[in-house]
């Protein structure tokens, strides 16, 4: 049994086809998995469609192409992370000066703090999680100095 087809008969949707994901969603669950585990340029529409155990007419019928479906995964991705900025960014005081800090964490944190899972909820892949936490562990290593830059500045 695949990893994808797991996490849905988790979900119930082999035994229950009502609480089986929509063909979309499974598109995307599988792209994502595929995506994330092969990358872009190994991942054929057809590997996709057999993963999600749909036909490729359902692809083509849902998102159009391989280039609009990652689109939609990746705005599934950004809303919560730009509502979680939005709302970090509406708490900090405008009465006073806010600090370049605390505006750099508004807009970081939220993304440095989300874990790639399928766009479902599932589980994601140990090689996703592994590339995520590479990922995030550059992008502090590339802001430490700058940060220590502007605390100096400021001190």
């Amino acid at each position: 049994m695949t990893k994808l087809k797991a996490l849905h008969a988790d979900h119930g949707g082999e035994e229950n086809p009502e609480l089986k994901p929509s063909v979309r969603k499974r598109l995307m669950d599988a792209s994502e998995q595929l995506f994330a585990e092969h990358g872009w340029n190994a991942v054929s529409i057809r590997t996709i469609v057999t993963a999600a155990g749909v036909n490729l007419a359902a692809l083509h019928y849902h998102f159009g192409s391989k280039e609009q479906l990652l689109s939609e995964i990746f705005a599934a991705r950004a809303k919560p992370i730009a509502e979680e900025r939005m709302r970090l960014l509406a708490e900090i005081n405008l009465d006073h000066a806010p600090s370049i800090e605390r505006i750099l964490e508004a807009f970081l944190r939220p993304a440095s703090q989300s874990v790639p899972t399928a766009v479902s909820g599932g589980a994601p892949s140990s090689d996703c999680v592994q590339g995520w936490r590479q990922n995030r562990k550059r992008s502090v290593e590339r802001f430490s100095p700058a940060r220590s830059m502007n605390q100096a500045a400021l001190s």
